[in-house]
């Protein structure tokens, strides 16, 4: 079972579905191709890096009927290997069928073939050779996407993803437009919050727009039931202990669950180290050349507070989150008023949060509403609100833990007091 299969169609699009799959280009838990692996490379240690992760962002297009190798293509850094030391350069892979017949994954760089696996005689989904390092084809900058050994300075029309399917060594149409959708774009609410649906192969969740599923939940802490066809994940308490969110907390993408060896799609590659607190490669090292931003001994990828330092770990909800970082707090917020554009500022915690929501309530109005298009309202330690009129408002601003839940809050300004004079009646 791949690890897409084991958390489901966890994925929250906003359009943009297709049957096609193997692709070189989407490096995506959702993709067969990387379901398991995502792979960076640095050659001075001759060090292989995987991680797992949806796509942040959109890579380029391809077109099989007119792919272009003389051309670099460089895959930014945070689509597989933010995790891994800088000195890392991202790898994708590809199949291809050489001029004798003969079947390929390729490792590429965009620039330059760093590894290839020859096709099974004996069995088409299986290779029958270790990974080829040495003697490789030497070509120009670019990619050998027709693996004839050269760089042609024309398109070519080639397969460059299996079967389409579930196979890389498969062999299908060389004419399919591999397109390269961003994961985290088309969640609710960005990288490690919000809320998480599981689209039960609902074509109706599947079409919906984020802003629609915004509007649902009242974008408020995700404080609904399950709607039909969805499943609620990781309840998770709100600002109060005594509100409940129904499905608050994501599901977070690291660690994975541990996988047997043969449900790696990728074949293992040698010195390969995941960061995941364990001696992979056999060098007597955990996680090196793993980002370690707060400097306590955990990886980023497997931290449970990375910009908090906890050596323990410690993470009492089982949620996650560690307990050092589980409830940032606010100090301090201050109101500038200005006819139409009040300012507004405050401190507090700065690292492991979300970011802050603001909410106005003005004169007249019976609830606090949340400013801004986005959830969270605003990253920073300030906002402007350049829609209020001339009514006395009140402003509320929360900070978000990791989870996307709201742990603290300060007011700032004031409404009018409301005076009921009772009245008494003769009789």
């Amino acid at each position: 079972m791949s690890l897409e299969d084991a958390i489901g169609d966890v994925v929250y699009y906003d359009g943009g579905w297709d049957d096609i799959n193997q692709k070189p280009n989407y490096i995506s838990v959702m993709n067969y191709r990387y379901s398991i692996s995502h792979l960076c490379y640095r050659e001075d240690t001759n060090q292989w890096f995987w991680a797992t992760d949806f796509q942040n962002g959109s890579w380029f297009t391809l077109n099989e009927a007119r792919l272009i190798e003389n051309q670099v293509y460089e895959l930014p850094r945070n689509v597989q290997c933010a995790m891994a030391d800088p000195a890392f350069v991202p790898v994708f892979h590809y199949s291809c069928t050489d001029p004798m017949g003969q079947r390929w994954i390729v490792l590429s760089d965009g620039r330059r073939t760093l590894g290839r696996q020859r096709g099974g005689q004996t069995r088409a989904d299986m290779p029958d050779s270790d990974w080829q390092f040495t003697d490789l084809p030497s070509h120009a900058p670019g990619v050998d996407w027709n693996c004839d050994g050269t760089i042609q300075t024309g398109t070519v029309s080639h397969n460059i993803n299996g079967d389409g399917a579930s196979g890389p060594w498969g062999v299908g149409p060389a004419n399919e437009v591999l397109t390269s959708p961003d994961d985290w774009r088309g969640l609710p609410y960005g990288p490690g919050s919000g809320c998480w649906i599981v689209n039960d192969n609902s074509e109706a969740i599947r079409r919906a727009m984020p802003e629609a599923y915004r509007n649902a939940i009242g974008r408020r802490d995700c404080r609904i039931a399950p709607a039909a066809g969805m499943s609620a994940l990781n309840a998770e308490a709100s600002l109060l202990p005594e509100q409940p969110s129904a499905a608050g907390a994501p599901l977070n993408v690291y660690p994975p669950e541990p996988i047997e060896e043969n449900d790696i799609s990728l074949p293992p590659i040698p010195n390969l180290e995941q960061c995941n607190g364990v001696n992979d490669d056999g060098d007597d090292q955990i996680d090196e050349g793993c980002l370690d931003t707060d400097r306590d001994g955990i990886a980023d990828a497997i931290d449970s507070c990375p910009q908090t330092p906890n050596p323990d770990q410690a993470d009492a909800n089982a949620n996650y989150l560690g307990d050092a970082c589980e409830r940032p707090t606010l100090a301090s917020l201050t109101l500038t008023p200005a006819p139409g554009n009040n300012a507004l500022a405050w401190s507090g915690t700065a690292t492991d949060v979300l970011g802050y929501n603001v909410y106005r309530q003005c004169e007249g109005e019976d609830t606090p509403a949340l400013l801004g298009g986005d959830f969270p309202t605003t990253t920073a330690q300030s906002y402007t609100d350049a829609t209020a009129g001339a009514a006395k408002c009140q402003y509320i601003v929360r900070v978000l833990n990791r989870n996307g839940v709201e742990t603290d809050e300060r007011i700032v300004g004031s409404l009018p007091m409301k005076v009921f004079i009772p009245l008494l009646l003769k009789q």
